[in-house]
């Protein structure tokens, strides 16, 4: 199918609190959200989130709309790699506006041949998606009653926000938070490259009692020889997420032997081809995968679930947190159907994509208009 049109809407949710990690503070979810219309009229809906802090969207929408727009209208949505060559991947300082054209593509596909676009990625290798819980940082008291309160809705798996203030506080919030929870409740920090390498050893023998699952991106990316010496010091695992956006980033990650999990994020890696391509890379060094999350409208959120199910790598028990529901404060929604925390509750710490073609979500075009930054 042809590709006739490409349309470009931006929005922001707002957020009830806001959310607090270890490279900054987020006050609501913010994304251009990718309509790609085929020939005979049917539209695949994708959404663009860049990185954190050092992106911008304004950046993001002129690059697609002077660059990406042009390059793939007139394609077949089908040659999925010849468009993403004409994207030049390997060259983008931001992987957010390819992913949205990415996702728009297979929920293109995937009404179009009234197939899941799990069914399109490989099939379906496991339904059932274990999902996460991220805290945002606060006091370790609040932490701690956020973890308890959530567990009554069914997750099994908590991500502990730390890097923002002194890291004897962070030692604390992981402590009190793994005092009050089961043995058989998981555990896992995310440092966001919060720390140096000193900073990182230290919080991680401090805790090294504890259980902890792993550390996610306990300092920039890049610094191989840190990860090296980390990973020398402690034998909690590393994951690695800022760290990971392309193939070659992988690649390195595998050599160094410093790296015991990936965090894919959908967004961050280009969309859902690359991502596949990534987990291949970790397949044949036996790493497993997880989902990530960013601060994502449902369309990701659902793409996450798409992925999971279809990646053997993704199934190694360790539980998405881009396959949950969007952050705990947002106030609103997009699409028509978006999963929320009964369903985590319903799922006993699971979810499932949601059933449909394509991603199985369908934008409420009244929600959209609601939330458009656009006067």
């Amino acid at each position: 199918m042809r590709i006739q049109s490409v349309e470009l809407q931006r929005v922001k949710i707002p957020l009830s609190q806001p959310y607090l990690f270890g490279r900054g503070l987020v006050d609501g979810l913010e994304s251009i959200i990718t309509r790609i219309k085929g020939e005979d009229g049917i539209e695949g809906i994708g959404e663009c989130v860049v990185r954190a802090i050092t992106s911008s969207f304004e950046s993001a929408e002129k690059e697609l709309l002077n660059n990406y727009i042009p390059a793939v209208l007139g394609l077949d949505s089908m040659d999925i790699e010849l468009i993403m060559k004409k994207l030049h991947p390997d060259n983008c300082p931001d992987l957010g506006p390819i992913a949205s054209i990415d996702l728009a593509l297979w929920d293109l596909n995937g009404k179009a041949m009234g197939l899941p676009v799990y069914k399109l990625l490989g099939g379906a290798y496991n339904l059932k998606v274990p999902v996460s819980y991220t805290l945002s940082i606060d006091t370790p008291e609040v932490m701690r009653k956020n973890t308890l309160k959530m567990m009554q809705y069914g997750y099994h798996t908590f991500v502990v926000k730390i890097g923002h203030g002194p890291i004897e506080e962070d030692i604390r919030r992981v402590r009190l938070i793994r005092k009050a929870v089961p043995p058989s409740i998981k555990i896992r920090l995310d440092a966001n490259a919060a720390f140096d390498v000193e900073s990182a050893i230290h919080v991680l023998r401090a805790i090294k009692d504890l259980d902890v699952e792993y550390i996610e991106q306990p300092i920039p990316p890049g610094n191989i020889e840190g990860l090296k010496k980390i990973a020398a010091a402690t034998e909690i695992p590393i994951c690695i997420d800022e760290g990971l956006e392309k193939i070659s980033d992988a690649i390195d990650l595998v050599r160094s032997n410093a790296v015991r999990i990936f965090n894919i994020k959908i967004p961050q890696c280009g969309g859902l081809w690359l991502s596949k391509k990534i987990a291949a890379v970790a397949a044949g060094a036996e790493i497993p995968c997880i989902c990530g999350g960013r601060m994502t409208l449902e369309i990701t959120r659902q793409a996450s679930r798409q992925f999971a199910v279809s990646t053997p790598q993704a199934c190694y028990g360790y539980a998405h947190e881009g396959a949950g529901p969007a952050s705990q404060s947002v106030t609103g929604s997009v699409t028509k159907t978006t999963l929320n925390y009964d369903d985590i509750k319903e799922g006993q710490g699971y979810l499932t994509p949601t059933k449909g073609n394509g991603l199985g979500i369908e934008l409420d075009e009244d929600m959209v208009n609601r939330y458009s930054m656009i006067d």
